[in-house]
């Protein structure tokens, strides 16, 4: 039985995740019951995945869910006002994945049970997989079905699946650069540009294998497409 962390102080919220979780069994542990930093960090050790609720700090937290370090690959569902931590909370690791919780209840839902999905399919448990896109953060590379494996800088693998962790969401420039480079250096809506030129070249999001990437002047959206037959 995978066993899933869970942070949130809205019984709401507690029980969507319950109905997202059915059928997979999952078992919760509720971290609020942890009680101090030590028996927080023993209850999340044991467990496959993490769902936070990081809208806003918890009760007794001494820093914001998103600036909190997680031992596990962690789904943080946010608020659109919450951005300016998403490249802290994204950068502790690869496998970190975000849900905004604005998009309603259904698709907060289906982004749980995804996630939740893909933790329990892991062998590894690193590798991710879209249909035909896999990706390896240990490695750096994103695999599409019938070719080989493509090797990425940091920042490139960063892009990518950034993209794909957030598949229907219009991202803005300036937060996909954030996600991407962190703060190692300002950002610059060229280099955004330019990276999403080549996603689209490189990973053939055009639709052919089921995602197609769209643009706009400020925004970047990676959206399902069901290939053509």
């Amino acid at each position: 039985m995978m066993r899933v962390a869970v942070l949130t102080d809205d019984p709401a919220l507690q029980q969507r995740l319950a109905r997202a979780a059915q059928g997979l069994d999952a078992t919760f542990i509720d971290l609020r019951l942890a009680g101090s930093r030590a028996a927080l960090a023993q209850a999340q050790a044991g467990c496959e995945a993490l769902v936070l609720d990081a809208r806003a700090a918890q009760d007794g937290a001494a820093a914001h869910p998103l600036q909190t370090p997680w031992g596990v690959p962690a789904l943080a569902l946010v608020d659109h006002g919450h951005t300016p931590l998403l490249a802290a909370f994204l950068g502790q690791s690869p496998l970190h994945e975000v849900a905004f919780l604005p998009n309603g209840a259904a698709a907060v839902r289906e982004a749980v049970r995804a996630f939740l999905q893909r933790r329990k399919a892991s062998a590894g448990p690193t590798v991710m997989r879209w249909g035909a896109y896999c990706f390896d953060p240990l490695q750096s590379t994103v695999g599409l079905e019938g070719a080989a494996p493509v090797l990425l800088s940091r920042h490139k693998f960063r892009f990518a699946l950034s993209l794909f962790l957030h598949q229907g969401v219009e991202l803005s420039w300036a937060d996909l650069h954030r996600m991407a480079w962190g703060h190692d250096r300002p950002a610059r809506r060229a280099s955004v540009a330019a990276h999403a030129t080549w996603a689209g070249e490189t990973l053939r999001l055009d639709g052919s294998l089921g995602y197609r990437l769209e643009a706009t002047p400020a925004t970047y959206c990676l959206r399902h497409a069901p290939a053509p037959g």
